[in-house]
C-alpha cells in the first residue's frame, strides 16, 4: 500500500489503546505498510505539488513516530498521530510553511510560522505596525476567521517594549510566529491517489497569509 488507507487510522487507533513497544514490536510490519510507506509517499507527492503551484523549491520532514520521553512525564514510546511539514526555500528569513497532523479520530491543517527567530520577529513587527503591510495582514484574518480557519491566543500578555500598545494592530504585536490552521476535515481527503491534490486545496486556503509572509523580505 502506498497511500493513506482507513487502514492508516486503524493502526493509529489500536497503537493509541497500545502504546508500548511489546504491541509495537508485533505489529512492526502494519507499521511500516499501512504509515510508514505510504507516509513517504505522501510526503514526496505533497512536495512535488507544493513546488509546481508555488513555483519555489520547499524542504520539510516527516516527523518520526518515535517520542523522545527524556524530559517528560509522558513515558509512553511513540506518536499517535502523523505530522508533516513543508517549508518554503523562497525567503529564508522568514520560511513559513505548511503542516498537516493525521491522528485516528482527527486531521489538522494549517501554515504560517510558528515562531520566527529573532530578526524575522523584528520584521515581521514592523510589518505589523507599517500602514499598508499591516492592514493586509488584518484583512488576510478577519477573512480566515470568515472561513473558519483559527490564530491561537498572542504569546505575550503585553505588547513588546518599543511600540504603542494603543496602535491599531497591537494584539497582532503580541505573537512571537503567526500561524492559521483547521482541524474539522473528512479524514479522507488525505485517502488514495489523489490525497495529495485534496491537501493542497486545502493548502490553497491559507495562501494569503503565505504570500504576506514571503513579501516579508523586502521590508
Amino acid at each position: 500500500m502506498s497511500t493513506f488507507q482507513q487502514s492508516t487510522l486503524d493502526f493509529l487507533s489500536e497503537l493509541q489503546d497500545n502504546n508500548n513497544r511489546e504491541w509495537f514490536t508485533e505489529n512492526k510490519k502494519r507499521y511500516k505498510a499501512e504509515v510508514e510507506q505510504p507516509g513517504k509517499s505522501f510526503y514526496q507527492s505533497v512536495s512535488t505539488e507544493l513546488e509546481k503551484h508555488f513555483a519555489a523549491p520547499f524542504s520539510g520532514k516527516v516527523f518520526r513516530i518515535y517520542r523522545d520521553v527524556r524530559f517528560s512525564k509522558d513515558k509512553t514510546p511513540y506518536n499517535t498521530h502523523i505530522r508533516m511539514a513543508w517549508w518554503s526555500q523562497a525567503e529564508p528569513l522568514i520560511n513559513p510553511g505548511f503542516y498537516l497532523s493525521l491522528e485516528a479520530n482527527n486531521i489538522s491543517v494549517g501554515a504560517g510560522r510558528f515562531e520566527f527567530e529573532k530578526p524575522a520577529l523584528e520584521v515581521y513587527r514592523n510589518a505589523v505596525v507599517d500602514d499598508n503591510s499591516g492592514q493586509q495582514l488584518s484583512q488576510i484574518l478577519q477573512k480566515a476567521h470568515q472561513s473558519n480557519l483559527q490564530l491561537r491566543e498572542p504569546d505575550l500578555k503585553k505588547v513588546p517594549p518599543g511600540f504603542d500598545p494603543k496602535g491599531p494592530r497591537a494584539e497582532l504585536l503580541k505573537y512571537k510566529g503567526i500561524h492559521l490552521w483547521v482541524d474539522d476535515l473528512q479524514q479522507d481527503i488525505a485517502f488514495g491517489e489523489s490525497g495529495p491534490q485534496n491537501l493542497m486545496k486545502q493548502f490553497k486556503r491559507f495562501q494569503g497569509l503565505y504570500n504576506w509572509l514571503i513579501q516579508l523580505k523586502g521590508k
